[in-house]
């Protein structure tokens, strides 16, 4: 008996194992083809928001994501509830990833506006067509601009005009740098007058702009240092107090009253870190 019931456990397993075997070179190449096309359409979703990473990166990312699903979904006995947790998760850090790597790349742009308007100007008083300076600046600056001018020229290939061109990076990159850019490709272009010195102009007050924002950051330094302090001292004095007495974590965590006082304290928490974020915020 007890070796009859072993041959059916074992025939079970090889079957299963058949099986899965089978089903796995059958889903195989529909979940690779879904995986391709998903990173080409979150790479292109991407780009036109401004953001550019690399495609391994994307790649990656989208392979462990379903990797992390299977596993839970196997490990776990609420492994659909766990991997939706988790998704809802990785969901909300990578939108705040995007939004600080968009940021950044803002930054980066708006440093380098300047040197590209000198750039422009120089070329286009050399006696160069608009689209001739911006391949000779596609090939001189590096980074984000160099990939914003190489998208330019891609929209001017397509049929776009210049000033269509500039209008749409302008839609794309909402900041007045970009835009005041594009204002200057499409009066001069009205009006016929010297692109070369308007880009020159705006290249000046683009600069000092920024030297003023460099300033008033400067000075703000310490409210935001004091801020992140006093943000600070409510959870790690909690983190204090409860490691030396634990009726504290009691308390908090498992009372109607704490808890209601947890949530006043996040409540106000969050208050304060606005109300601190617009006094610091100068321009």
């Amino acid at each position: 008996g007890v070796a009859l019931m072993q041959m059916a456990l074992l025939t079970v397993v090889v079957i299963s194992s058949l099986l899965a075997a089978v089903v796995v070179w059958l889903v195989a190449p529909v979940a690779q083809k879904g995986l391709v096309r998903a990173e080409a359409d979150l790479l292109q979703q991407l780009e036109e928001e401004g953001l550019f990473l690399q495609p391994f990166l994307v790649r990656w990312s989208l392979r462990c994501l379903a990797l992390l699903g299977l596993v839970l979904l196997l490990v776990s006995a609420w492994g659909f509830i766990t991997f939706l947790a988790v998704l809802g998760l990785l969901l909300v850090a990578g939108r705040f990833g995007f939004a600080f790597y968009r940021q950044r790349q803002t930054q980066a742009l708006e440093q380098a506006i300047p040197d590209l308007s000198d750039l422009l100007g120089s070329a286009l008083r050399s006696g160069l067509s608009t689209r001739s300076a911006l391949l000779a600046a596609e090939q001189s600056m590096k980074g984000t601009v160099r990939r914003e001018v190489s998208r330019l020229l891609r929209d001017i290939r397509l049929g776009h005009s210049i000033e269509e061109a500039f209008q749409n990076w302008g839609e794309r990159r909402p900041i007045s740098a970009v835009r005041d850019m594009g204002l200057c490709v499409q009066l001069s272009a009205q009006s016929g007058g010297n692109l070369a010195d308007a880009l020159e102009r705006h290249g000046e007050a683009v600069r000092q702009q920024l030297a003023i924002a460099a300033k008033a950051k400067a000075l703000t330094a310490q409210g935001r240092l004091q801020a992140l302090v006093m943000l600070a001292m409510p959870p790690l004095l909690l983190l204090v107090t409860s490691a030396m007495d634990p009726f504290v974590t009691d308390f908090f965590f498992k009372t109607g009253l704490g808890q209601t006082l947890l949530l006043m304290v996040l409540a106000l928490e969050v208050t304060g870190w606005l109300w601190i974020r617009r006094l610091v915020r100068v321009l």
